[in-house]
């Protein structure tokens, strides 16, 4: 959804150069008025084709968020391809379909239960950035310090690329931050122990 509420379905296509380079461009970005089925992906998908001359005959797969309106076993975008390509003489059993990675790793981080080393990560963070003068005095640390990072990232937890990003940079200033912790009265007890 963009912010005036409009479903956008951004099309990708993903090819291999002659040298062997995968390469990945934006091929559409369609606005979706009215519903967002199944049949109404698949209309946007042949128009955004057929703009660009792209034919069926080389479609050999179809990477999807796994959403219903693209998956489902009667009306999703998947089904539609498939009879496309049927209609067109063409093996839809070649076609490989593949969930998109980034929402197996967001399921996979789910499972890892991070829970305390999250929670005491955000504490610090929190805590960092609940003051101005704190973001202040941690940047001007860092400087003194001669740190490879001059602030610390926030944690989003929509954003979910955050908690990895978080971590490694917690993790490569967590000798700072455990300093500005005990300097500021704050020490965190988990910063003491190995484990």
């Amino acid at each position: 959804m963009d912010i005036t509420n409009t479903a956008q379905m951004a099309i990708f296509v993903c090819g291999i150069t002659a040298e062997c380079d995968m390469q990945e461009e934006l091929l559409s970005l369609e606005a979706m008025h009215g519903t967002t089925r199944g049949e109404d992906l698949f209309k946007k998908l042949v128009s955004s084709m057929k703009i660009l001359e792209l034919a069926f005959e080389k479609f050999s797969g179809l990477t999807t968020d796994g959403a219903p309106a693209m998956v489902g076993s009667q009306i999703g975008l998947i089904v539609f391809v498939k009879e496309e390509l049927n209609h067109l003489s063409l093996d839809p059993r070649d076609l490989i379909i593949c969930y998109c990675i980034i929402h197996q790793e967001r399921l996979c981080a789910q499972l890892l239960r991070l829970n305390d080393v999250m929670s005491t990560v955000a504490s610090c963070i929190n805590f960092l950035k609940s003051r101005r003068s704190n973001g202040c005095q941690v940047q001007e640390l860092l400087n003194d310090l001669d740190s490879e990072y001059s602030d610390h990232v926030y944690h989003s937890e929509v954003l979910w690329l955050s908690p990895g990003n978080l971590l490694m940079r917690f993790w490569k200033l967590q000798d700072e931050v455990k300093q500005f912790m005990e300097v500021t009265g704050k020490p965190v007890r988990e910063l003491n122990d190995s484990k």
